[in-house]
């Protein structure tokens, strides 16, 4: 379960590195590489804690204003045009309902957001463990299941090429950073689901 609770907290911390930068989020990045609790962190450079040179870097890349230069969407690489909410993103929408979970209202980007997609594992896997505590091991697999199924039909498929956009186009070694080592980990999560 040790590598379940190391997938599960990286899951996390990468879907944090793709909310807009701030203190806490520079502060979490350090404590996890001086703790040396995660494999990949210490390739993450924090950058002297510029958190508004990161904010710039962010919308940049992926806000605009004119175009994005790495839009965080799924639907963006996998639909014919580039369009922002297609059959992808119900797709991923119903394997959100599927575990039980919805969009809240307040929720102002399309779900198909490499923040929330990547939150979305880092639930499978959370569960997934409580299941195991519980000695609920059905469960447990219907979870690690749902893993396999989400991976290999969304976050496996557009990821790459995202990652890539990203790290041509980012202005800062952080987000360069970020995207080698979010790809680079759902690889090894890919070999390890199927394996």
């Amino acid at each position: 379960m040790k590598h379940e609770k190391i997938r599960c907290g990286f899951y996390k911390l990468l879907s944090d590195c793709y909310h807009i930068p701030d203190e806490e989020l520079m502060k979490k990045l350090a404590g996890m590489e001086t703790a040396g609790n995660m494999r990949n962190a210490a390739r993450i450079n924090i950058e002297s804690g510029d958190v508004e040179e990161l904010i710039l870097d962010y919308s940049r890349l992926f806000v605009g204003p004119y175009q994005l230069l790495a839009p965080p969407y799924g639907s963006v690489y996998m639909e014919n045009g580039n369009t922002v909410i297609g059959n992808s993103t119900l797709d991923a929408v119903k394997l959100y309902r599927d575990a039980g979970l919805e969009i809240s209202g307040n929720f102002k980007q399309p779900p198909d957001h490499i923040a929330v997609e990547l939150e979305f594992m880092y639930y499978l896997i959370l569960k997934e463990l409580e299941a195991v505590e519980k000695s609920d091991y059905d469960t447990a697999s219907a979870y690690l299941e749902q893993q396999k199924v989400f991976i290999k039909r969304h976050l496996g498929v557009w990821l790459p090429e995202f990652a890539e956009r990203v790290e041509k186009e980012a202005q800062t070694r952080f987000y360069r950073d970020i995207a080698k080592s979010t790809k680079e980990f759902v690889e090894e999560d890919i070999r390890y689901l199927e394996g």
